[in-house]
């Protein structure tokens, strides 16, 4: 699925419609903004958006997700290309999603362990020892986990070591 072509046929659609980016974006209930974004391939509709969207610029989904009008004798292979191409393009998205909450646990887990290593208050350091490092590892492990195995347990090692070192040289 390429974002781009995409776009362009929703402008294009569009425009045969005679409709505006504001007018297709209240009737989707949606900002024009969006609109444009998709028009410029910067994201795609949300696929509850695939629906309606399609019914107010006359295509079907398939002609949506190929960016182009589809002749009959070639849609059934449009739809197996699209519906690869969606697959591919959902893994990549979550992959992106999956990385971000990596490193926001990762980040919180660090901070965890930089309070336990400034902070000579040993009330909650049973608690705070364990959880700063173990967050800062999984944390890590979601950034790092589509790597090959040997880099993966390399790297894995190397923070684990890191993490702990910092955790209990202070001591």
């Amino acid at each position: 699925m390429d974002q781009k072509r995409t776009g362009r046929f929703i402008a294009e659609r569009r425009k045969e419609a005679g409709l505006t980016q504001m007018e297709l974006a209240e009737k989707l209930g949606v900002t024009d903004r969006s609109v444009s974004n998709w028009e410029t391939g910067k994201c795609m509709p949300d696929l509850g958006l695939f629906e309606p969207l399609c019914d107010e610029l006359g295509i079907d989904v398939n002609e949506l997700m190929s960016g182009q009008k589809i002749e009959k004798e070639e849609y059934r292979e449009k739809s197996s290309e699209n519906m690869v191409a969606t697959i591919k393009y959902t893994k990549k998205q979550l992959s992106r999603k999956d990385k971000s909450a990596g490193a926001a646990i990762m980040a919180a887990g660090l901070v965890i362990v930089l309070y336990e290593i400034l902070s000579q208050n040993n009330d909650a350091a049973g608690f705070l020892s364990f959880a700063g490092p173990l967050l800062s590892v999984i944390g890590f492990y979601k950034l790092i986990k589509n790597l090959s195995y040997f880099p993966r347990v390399i790297l894995m090692l190397m923070f684990f070591g890191a993490i702990s070192a910092a955790v209990l040289l202070p001591a």
